[in-house]
């Protein structure tokens, strides 16, 4: 994963992430000896958008992060079927 904060200028406050993990290919059986099934390996993209800022004399942030922003379809070895594309809105305001 990496992060950039904007720190000045006219995007002051904004974050961009990116993350990239692979996940290797696998025996899709608990059975490893008996198994002939191969769950392949998949690389899986995360990306986060955030912006800080003060709001009615609050500091404020909002941001989305999205998992699987490719939505890869794919066999997760420990549980089974792999998380479809997420997101995830928040809002935080400190008092």
């Amino acid at each position: 994963w990496n992060k950039y904060t904007f720190s000045d200028g006219q995007f002051k406050g904004l974050a961009l992430g990116l993350g990239v993990n692979y996940q290797g290919s696998a025996l899709g059986s608990q059975d490893a000896i008996n198994s002939t099934i191969i769950n392949p390996g998949v690389f899986l993209v995360d990306a986060l958008v955030a912006y800080d800022t003060i709001l009615f004399g609050h500091w404020s942030k909002f941001s989305i992060n999205v998992n699987n922003l490719l939505n890869k379809h794919y066999t997760n070895n420990d549980i089974g079927i792999g998380t479809p594309l997420t997101w995830q809105v928040a809002a935080t305001v400190r008092f």
